[in-house]
C-alpha cells in the first residue's frame, strides 16, 4: 500500500521573461513537436521582432479541426492554461521552470493578417488599424482587410499593404497576370525591389555622364579664354614659361642645386668653413688630425694628464716593484750560500753527501732529523744506515 504524501510536490516557477536566444531554442523544440500537425506554422510575436527579452512564445498555425485538438496532446509535459477553437495557451517546461507558449489558429485566407497582427507590436497594430480606417478599410485579424464588408486581402502580409494597385502598362500587366493570384503580391514586391536597385544604378550613371559632359564643356571654355588672354599657346605657353626646360623654375633650381649653385656652395661645400659640411669637417679634424688634436693628446705618453701617460706610469711602477723583489731575493740567496749550514739546511747537505758515498755499496740513508729523541725536547739528528 503506497503512503499518501502529506504535502503535494512544489509547482515549477513560471518565468515571465526569457532571453531571446533561449526563447528561440524553446520555440524550435515546440515547433519540432507540433509542425507535423499543421499545414502552416510560423513563429511570431517578440521573437520575430528580435526583442532582447521575450514575454512568451507565439505561433500562428493552420491545421484541420482534428489536428488542432491534438496539439495539447502532443505537448504532454505542458500545463494547459486554456484550449479553445481559435487559441491555445499553455506553460511549457524549460530548465526546471515553465514558460508560456501561445497558438493562434488561422485559415489559409487569414494566415497573412494573423501573422502580421500577432507579430505586433501593440502600438504598430493600433497605427495600422487607424491607417486602414483613414483609407476606407477595416482590419480584422479573423477575417482580413475589409472593404465594404468584404475581405479583399489577408492570405499574405504583403497583400494587406499592396491593394488596389492599378497597372496601366500593358507589358507589366501581362507579366503580373501570368503569376498565380496568391503569389502576385510577393512577385510585385520583388519586382519593386529589383527595379529600384536597377534604377539607382541608372541614376548614378546618368549623374556621372552629366558631370563628365559639364567638365568637358568647362575645359573647352577655359581653353578659349586662355587663348584669348594668353596668346596662341594658351595656358600651355604660360606653364612652359614657369615649368618648361627654359622656365623660371628650372633656372631657380639650377642656381640652387647646380654645380655652381648657391645651395651647394653654402651648405654642401666642405672647404667652406661656414657651411654645415665645412663645420663638421673642422670638428672632426680637431679631434683626430695633427699634434694639437684631442686624440693625439690622449695617446701622447709624454703628456702629463693623458690616459696613455698614466698607463705608462703604472707600468713603470709595477716594473720597479718586480725589480726590487728580485734584488732582495738575490741578496738573501747570496748570504745563505756563503753562511755555514746549520740545522735542517746542514742535514740536507749532509744527506746528499751520504747518499753519494753509500750508493755504490747498496746502503740506504734514512733521514731522522725530525724524529724526537729519548730525552725531552731532544731530536735524533743522526742518519741511520739501514743494511
Amino acid at each position: 500500500m503506497k503512503q499518501a504524501k502529506l504535502f503535494g510536490e512544489e509547482e515549477p516557477m513560471v518565468l515571465t521573461k526569457l532571453e531571446l536566444a533561449k526563447a528561440q531554442i524553446l520555440a524550435k523544440q515546440v515547433e519540432s513537436i507540433v509542425k507535423p500537425l499543421c499545414d502552416k506554422l510560423e513563429v511570431v510575436g517578440s521573437i520575430r521582432r528580435q526583442k532582447p527579452m521575450v514575454g512568451d512564445v507565439d505561433f500562428v498555425a493552420v491545421g484541420t479541426e482534428s489536428n488542432w485538438g491534438k496539439i495539447v496532446q502532443a505537448l504532454k509535459k505542458a500545463k494547459v492554461i486554456c484550449a479553445g477553437q481559435s487559441v491555445i495557451k499553455l506553460n511549457y517546461p524549460y530548465e526546471n521552470s515553465l514558460f508560456q507558449v501561445d497558438f493562434y489558429r488561422a485559415t489559409e485566407q487569414t494566415f497573412g493578417i494573423q501573422a502580421l497582427i500577432r507579430t505586433g507590436s501593440a502600438d504598430h497594430n493600433m497605427w495600422l488599424a487607424s491607417y486602414a480606417l483613414s483609407k476606407g478599410f477595416r482590419l480584422k485579424y479573423n477575417e482580413g482587410l475589409i472593404k465594404d464588408k468584404v475581405a479583399v486581402a489577408g492570405e499574405t502580409e504583403e497583400s494587406v499593404f499592396i491593394h488596389n494597385l492599378t497597372i496601366k502598362d500593358q507589358d507589366v500587366f501581362e507579366i503580373i497576370s501570368d503569376q498565380k493570384e496568391l503569389e502576385r503580391a510577393e512577385f510585385i514586391k520583388r519586382s519593386l525591389k529589383v527595379g529600384a536597385i536597377a534604377l539607382r544604378g541608372v541614376v548614378a550613371a546618368e549623374k556621372i555622364d552629366y558631370l563628365k559632359r559639364e567638365f568637358e564643356l568647362l575645359c573647352y571654355d577655359l581653353d578659349n579664354i586662355f587663348q584669348q588672354k594668353l596668346g596662341k599657346e594658351g595656358m600651355k605657353g604660360e606653364l612652359d614659361k614657369v615649368f618648361g626646360d627654359e622656365g623660371k623654375l628650372h633656372g631657380c633650381l639650377e642656381k640652387l642645386f647646380g654645380d655652381d649653385g648657391k645651395l651647394v656652395r653654402d651648405i654642401l661645400y666642405q672647404n667652406n668653413i661656414k657651411s654645415p659640411i665645412g663645420q663638421l669637417r673642422k670638428t672632426i679634424e680637431s679631434y683626430f688630425v695633427g699634434r694639437d688634436s684631442q686624440m693625439y693628446g690622449m695617446l701622447d705618453p709624454n703628456s702629463k694628464d693623458s690616459p696613455m701617460a698614466r698607463l705608462r706610469q703604472d707600468i713603470l711602477q709595477k716594473l720597479d716593484a718586480i725589480e726590487n723583489s728580485i734584488t732582495v731575493y738575490l741578496a738573501q740567496k747570496q748570504v745563505i750560500d756563503k753562511a755555514p749550514k746549520k740545522g735542517f739546511d746542514f742535514e740536507d747537505v749532509l744527506e746528499e753527501f751520504l747518499l753519494m758515498v753509500s750508493k755504490p755499496y747498496g746502503d740506504v740513508i734514512e733521514k731522522t732529523g725530525k724524529e724526537k729523541g729519548k730525552l725531552n725536547k731532544s731530536q735524533r739528528r743522526l742518519c741511520n744506515n739501514a743494511l
